[in-house]
């Protein structure tokens, strides 16, 4: 049954700890580990059912590579810990997490700590009140290479040294003792990637308050009007609840959970929840329609102070942020917020989505200001999950499930913007009830300014499909041509090196026939899967080489020129012109690595890309020993083959493994499969006379 599966991992943790306070215990951590077996970035999720491929006991969670502590797992896995930390002593405790590489801690299912992404093992903090008893954690970590550890420390109450931290000791942690041992079974697990991370708001939380406020400097002259909730019918889930509400309610985003929200209040004609956890506050955008309201969530602010509990509506559309005390001595205390932040309305608006509705067959964007007319219409351009959510009937917390997700996909048969560039309109099969959606907008996503815009990602709770919204194609008008050459350049000598819709002229990189991860896509070159370099079947001496390409969000690809295919790989030959997303790939940082650098050579005199997901024009010039980059009508590079300041530079890089580099006469032309998704279109070539 659906169910059944949806509740397998949230009952791995929510119902066996249940049973670990009901059952007799032991000390220390039960801890799982299961064998991903290919790259991570960041903390995957587990697909449902999934064993792990070892279970075994720790008395204190100290686990380092270094002593064998994760036994016969090397790269490529993940470990969970879980069970109870008894406390006998209520107060503040200080909690550190030390990991390498990413973790996340759950205390009361509530994370606590989140310390997730490649690093190495580095500590991070949190401090919470914990009253007497059992409380359930749950520790969760990755190792994506090389050495690791896992280690969670303690400061106590009684502590007064700030820094003076301890393991957690054995005494103070407990599981389940199980006469039955739980199941573990071998070979590679099945999770669920986690979503990318890109700039701010685009995969992380947003860099600040939203444009529409700004910080007041000044405390206002009344801060005492608590508002309501939003509207009696409006609930704001982050976990399941005990009984279905009546509808309309939303979701926030669930793609962590454990995070608690403070009540949402109204401003305009949105909803604003707080996360104290994360320090972020969502924006919840409302539909109605047939009668029915559901909504959607989005990222509004971020970097507020974390465990804030409290949002209030301050006069002329202003807001509070604060923290009232949880365990008042006096009742005048409850009333006494802490760590207070003021904001005051501005005029800005910002690009965003301002809203996302469900139609019966596809989604509708709208937009706060007008998307740049080159925006929006690839359905390539959107990323989109569904997964399910329910409720039991018999109201019992335990039996329902919040949205999990799953992993699976929705396809966008075709996207179209409408004629103001207000709307976006996307054509989906197979929308369902009760079903969370996340959406995310991939580049090209700039407005008629180009803004980026303030967050990329929606959360929309579709709990009604209506019958009565629809949506249909509207036709593009773009006469622009491609892969084609003027008389003008057939008169100047130029060929076409791809003709828009066949692979001739290329073929894989030391094969003899075309890899199938190279595609052709509307009228481009498109790496869409593991293939390997392309290379012309043609060689080339002197040149004129013209083309334009695309690169995905913090992707790298490079073209290659006068390369000799007898050895391993184009780069031991071939100067490079660097392919790069400058803004979140790494080599971004470094100017002779950027994109339209000499690859680690030469750095371009200047930024000239164009923002990413557009198309940027290349020309390389090669002469002789005489080589120029061109990028988007900009000469950003030249250099001479062979000169001195050239063998300096070869010298002091790795190129100096490889005798042959920068050495051949004449050769071939490639194009780079770095695992990254990239677009090459406009290929187009004009031979030289040799140089004099």
């Amino acid at each position: 049954m659906r169910t059944s599966l949806i509740l397998a991992a949230f009952l791995a943790f929510g119902g066996l700890l249940a049973a670990a306070q009901a059952q007799e215990t032991r000390p220390g951590l039960s801890v799982s580990i299961y064998d991903v077996g290919h790259d991570m970035r960041l903390l995957p999720e587990i697909a449902a059912g999934e064993l792990p491929n070892d279970i075994h006991s720790v008395g204190k969670l100290d686990l380092n590579s270094q002593r064998g502590d994760f036994g016969k797992f090397q790269n490529h896995y993940m470990t969970v810990a879980t069970g109870l930390l008894v406390i006998e002593k209520p107060g503040v405790y200080t909690l550190r997490l030390i990991s390498d590489d990413g973790s996340r801690l759950w205390v009361d299912r509530r994370v606590i700590i989140n310390h997730d992404g490649w690093h190495g093992a580095l500590p991070k903090d949190a401090r919470l009140h914990l009253d007497k008893g059992q409380h359930p954690i749950r520790v969760e970590h990755f190792n994506n290479w090389g050495d690791a550890q896992l280690t969670l420390q303690w400061q106590t109450p009684d502590v007064v040294e700030p820094d003076q931290f301890e393991v957690i000791p054995a005494e103070a942690l407990a599981h389940a003792a199980r006469k039955t041992p739980l199941k573990a079974s071998p070979g590679k697990k099945r999770v669920i990637p986690a979503l990318r991370r890109g700039l701010p708001g685009d995969g992380t939380p947003v860099a600040g308050m939203h444009p529409s406020l700004t910080t007041r400097k000044a405390r206002p002259a009344s801060t005492d009007q608590y508002t309501e909730l939003a509207d009696k019918r409006i609930v704001v889930l982050g976990e399941a609840p005990a009984e279905r509400p009546d509808k309309p309610f939303v979701w926030c985003p669930p793609a962590i959970t454990g995070y608690e929200l403070t009540k949402p209040i109204t401003r305009k004609e949105d909803v604003l929840v707080g996360n104290g956890t994360t320090g972020e506050i969502y924006r919840i955008a409302l539909d109605e329609c047939e009668g029915h309201v559901q909504g959607c969530a989005f990222r509004f602010s971020g970097g507020h102070p974390q465990d804030f509990n409290t949002l209030r509506r301050e006069p002329q559309g202003g807001l509070m942020i604060a923290r009232l005390p949880e365990r008042a001595e006096q009742p005048e205390q409850a009333k006494t917020p802490r760590a207070e932040q003021f904001f005051e309305p501005t005029m800005a608006v910002p690009f965003e989505m301002k809203n996302v509705k469900v139609a019966k067959n596809g989604l509708i964007i709208e937009l706060a200001s007008p998307l740049d007319a080159r925006c929006g219409w690839d359905p390539e351009s959107y990323y989109l999950e569904q997964w399910p959510f329910e409720f039991a009937s018999s109201g019992q917390a335990e039996e329902s499930s919040r949205p999990r997700r799953t992993g699976e996909p929705l396809t966008v048969k075709a996207a179209s913007v409408t004629p103001d560039f207000m709307e976006i309109h996307l054509e989906i099969d197979g929308l369902l009830p009760d079903q969370m959606i996340y959406l995310r907008a991939l580049p090209p996503f700039y407005s008629a300014m180009l803004e980026r815009p303030w967050t990329t990602e929606a959360w929309l709770t579709v709990t009604e499909v209506p019958e009565s919204r629809s949506i249909s194609s509207i036709t593009r008008t773009d006469d622009t041509q491609y892969n084609t050459l003027t008389p003008a350049e057939e008169a100047e000598g130029w060929k076409l090196l791809f003709d828009g819709q066949t692979t001739k002229g290329w073929r894989g990189y030391r094969q003899q026939e075309f890899p199938d991860g190279w595609k052709v896509q509307n009228g481009c070159l498109v790496l869409t899967g593991p293939a390997g370099d392309i290379i012309t079947e043609r060689k080339f001496e002197n040149f004129e080489l013209c083309l334009e390409w695309r690169i995905c969000a913090a992707g790298n690809s490079g073209i290659f020129y006068r390369v000799d295919e007898s050895v391993g790989a184009p780069y031991e030959t071939g100067p490079e012109m660097q392919v790069l997303d400058n803004a979140e790939h790494p080599d971004g940082k470094n100017p002779k690595t950027s994109a339209g650098s000499n690859y680690a050579l030469y750095a371009p005199i200047r930024e000239i890309t164009a923002p990413v997901g557009f198309f940027n024009k290349v020309r390389i010039v090669v002469k002789g020993n005489h080589v120029e980059h061109w990028l988007n009508n900009f000469q950003v590079v030249q250099y001479e083959l062979g000169s001195a300041d050239w063998k300096e530079r070869v010298a002091n890089s790795k190129f100096k493994a490889w005798p042959k580099y920068g050495t051949i006469k004449k050769g071939n032309i490639v194009l780079q499969d770095h695992g990254d998704k990239v677009w090459y279109r406009n290929i187009k070539i004009r031979e030289l006379p040799a140089a004099e």
